[in-house]
């Protein structure tokens, strides 16, 4: 939950380790799955997740694209992610 672009690998990798501290939960709610080429895919959709202390976890509603790879070692890697937190109503 990062209004920062961040760029490359190193981008990524900070915006996931700072994100994966704030415990989050998520529940995909709505996706769509589309093959672009043999072993790349494109995922979006939408889900709620739950972040933050124990004592003050908020959910949010928000958009997400993935475009994944499975690679030669048969490892997933996300080759891009952007996701958008959907604005209150």
């Amino acid at each position: 939950m990062s209004s920062d672009f961040k760029e490359g690998e190193e981008g990524a990798e900070n915006y996931f380790e700072h994100f994966l501290e704030k415990d989050p939960l998520g529940i995909i709610r709505e996706e769509e799955v589309q093959k672009i080429v043999p072993n790349t895919y494109l995922h979006s959709g939408m889900y709620d997740f739950e972040a933050g202390p124990a004592n003050k976890r908020e959910i949010a509603k928000a958009r997400f694209t993935y475009l994944w790879e499975k690679g030669e070692d048969g490892k997933w890697k996300i080759l891009h992610h952007h996701s958008f937190v959907k604005p209150k109503q």
